[in-house]
């Protein structure tokens, strides 16, 4: 038979929980056209794989189908592919789609085409599955959607050789609790010290749609579906922290960042395909480093200790660039909850909303208690800081981290949170009610996405694998 057929792995490794994707490469060397099975319609029982590995000491063959006995005729083309002389034809594979490959260690594959009742078979391939060490998640959202139907996140996944930023929609589940892993794409290989990622929330309408940042020393790197490479931005000192991006109109997305220095910016970053560069729209120097940052738009909050008690300052920028007003408030007594991110949202009467937990020793124990400061359209404080100081609960422990969203849509409009305490418990706004323990660990820091009628929380399963989970 005048064909040969060819796997091209991406790479050597995969890190559990990316996907495994590859090449199936049929070349036609013969003089005449030929006619071969189209490797992406499910009806072919051929192209048909063979794995071996961890997951499957014995060896096991599938096809798109699924499972397959390997044994038997050659099996009818129902979509055929017509190749001329010379000529090849080129197929993605997702292996993760076809089969569940979870176990770490090296995997055995290969591919075999059955034509004109002839079968060919491709050289076997080898590939690592390297197990996560550590995991991080950006779980996005999209404007006036709030349906868990199909989520996008954005994944760190470290392992003992490095770490890779990958994109992956997720669905919900037909049943469980935890949403199915759907369509996964690399975004890039990176360090081990590397923090992120941070993903934009995406707009109605435009086309940016998988915009991905992360920061490794002084570096800032970014990364939409449509570039090529990320773009690097480079600070005169490491970065500290970032803010959640926002997706503009047209596509590109603009962030604050913080250095380590207490120098803030706003970035700018273009829309893909535009060529253009990122651009730093605004910065100033920061009266003290912030604990914790977050952003909406161009209002920026961010926290930070002093004097006995929690300063919360807001910034507001025009759409020049240029600083409009600054304003603060200090909440005494009170301690911040580790590097926990506030939240901050804008209503529709131009206010912004910002929502932190704060915490102190008590004589029964650590109380926990919510702070919820309003700014006007100048940024300053609208509301004093005495009646925003609401006591929640006392703790069984100390806490550990605190996670804030805001549920924009049906009956239980308004924040919803979660908090990890020092002993491991995770308990659940608004009343601080424990979550019940599941096989799966929560991700820190912790990442909320509350919608519609459930929230989703970031975790790594018993065998270390990424996901979401309803909470």
């Amino acid at each position: 038979m005048p064909i040969q057929i060819e796997l091209r792995p991406r790479g050597s490794r995969y890190w559990a929980g990316e996907e495994i994707e590859l090449s199936l490469a049929i070349r036609n060397t013969g003089e005449t056209p030929v006619c071969v099975p189209d490797a992406s319609y499910l009806a072919n029982g051929s192209p048909l794989y063979w794995l071996s590995g961890p997951s499957y000491p014995a060896g096991v063959y599938f096809n798109l189908a699924g499972m397959a006995t390997g044994e038997g005729g050659a099996p009818p083309i129902a979509v055929g592919l017509h190749i001329p002389p010379e000529g090849d034809a080129v197929f993605r594979v997702r292996l993760g789609t076809m089969l569940p490959v979870t176990q770490p260690g090296f995997y055995d594959l290969k591919a075999r085409v059955t034509c004109d009742g002839t079968m060919v078979e491709s050289e076997a391939i080898r590939f690592e599955l390297l197990q996560p060490s550590g995991l991080s998640v950006s779980i996005s959202t999209e404007e006036g959607n709030h349906a868990v139907d199909e989520v996008p996140a954005a994944w760190a996944i470290r392992s003992r050789t490095g770490a890779v930023m990958v994109r992956r929609l997720h669905h919900a589940p037909e049943d469980g609790e935890v949403l199915e892993n759907g369509v996964t794409d690399r975004v890039a290989e990176v360090s081990a010290t590397a923090s992120g990622p941070y993903s934009a929330a995406v707009a109605k309408g435009v086309r940016n749609r998988g915009w991905v940042a992360w920061f490794d020393g002084a570096h800032l790197y970014t990364h939409a579906t449509g570039h090529a490479a990320p773009h690097a931005v480079v600070f005169a000192s490491p970065v500290a922290a970032v803010a959640t991006p926002v997706t503009l109109a047209n596509g590109g997305v603009e962030l604050f960042a913080v250095s380590a220095t207490a120098a803030l910016c706003l970035l700018q970053f273009p829309a893909p395909g535009d060529g253009a560069s990122p651009s730093a729209v605004w910065s100033a120097q920061l009266p003290a480093q912030p604990q914790a940052l977050a952003a909406v738009g161009r209002r920026a909050a961010y926290t930070y200790e002093c004097d006995g008690g929690v300063a919360v300052r807001h910034v507001t920028l025009e759409s020049g660039g240029a600083k409009a007003a600054e304003g603060s408030a200090f909440l005494p007594g009170v301690r911040l909850i580790g590097s926990s991110v506030p939240h901050i949202r804008v209503c529709a009467e131009g206010f912004t909303h910002v929502s932190l937990l704060v915490w102190r020793r008590g004589v029964n124990g650590p109380e926990l208690s919510m702070a919820a400061l309003t700014f006007n359209a100048n940024g300053l404080l609208h509301a004093g800081p005495d009646s925003s100081l609401r006591f929640v609960a006392v703790l069984p422990a100390e806490p550990l981290e605190a996670a804030i969203d805001y549920r924009a849509a049906g009956l239980r409009r308004g924040l919803d949170w979660v908090l990890l305490l020092r002993n491991g418990q995770l308990l659940r706004g608004p009343l601080a009610q424990p979550v019940p323990a599941r096989r799966s660990t929560p991700l820190r820091p912790l990442q909320l996405r509350a919608m519609e009628y459930v929230s989703l929380l970031g975790v790594q399963g018993a065998t270390g694998e990424p996901g979401i989970q309803y909470v």
